[in-house]
């Protein structure tokens, strides 16, 4: 457990603060992934839902510095970016690498809420469990 975010540096953290606020504003989680646009949209029809892309609702500088945190991640060799560069290369196998950054990015968004609603220490392991089989 730890109270630092992999690929947060002081630009990054900066420019989500400035562009969102201060995340206790936000009632959960989701709201706050939800004001970064990294969510995905549905669109319903006769019933059914299908997912659609992103909805690039909310801050777009937002939304690149979440991607670039993750982006620094992918060029760990070691520290806690590794762990997440190991989901990020465990998914790319089966779905497009784009779509799995914005996924990471996500999840990292949802950790920051986390540290500052609750003051949890971010669980990298529970975020992005990375299975040691190969």
């Amino acid at each position: 457990m730890q109270r630092e975010l992999p690929g947060f540096g002081v630009l990054i953290s900066t420019i989500a603060l400035a562009e969102l606020g201060m995340p206790q504003r936000f009632r959960n989680q989701k709201a706050y992934a939800k004001a970064t646009g990294l969510t995905p949209g549905y669109r319903k029809s006769g019933g059914n839902e299908q997912p659609t892309s992103i909805t690039r609702q909310g801050s777009r500088h937002a939304r690149w510095a979440f991607t670039r945190a993750v982006i620094a991640c992918l060029r760990c060799k070691s520290g806690t970016g590794l762990q997440i560069r190991q989901w990020i290369e465990q998914r790319v196998r089966y779905k497009p690498k784009k779509k799995v950054i914005v996924a990471a990015a996500r999840k990292l968004a949802e950790g920051v809420w986390r540290l500052f609603a609750y003051g949890e220490a971010f669980q990298l392991e529970a975020a992005f469990p990375v299975s040691r089989t190969n």
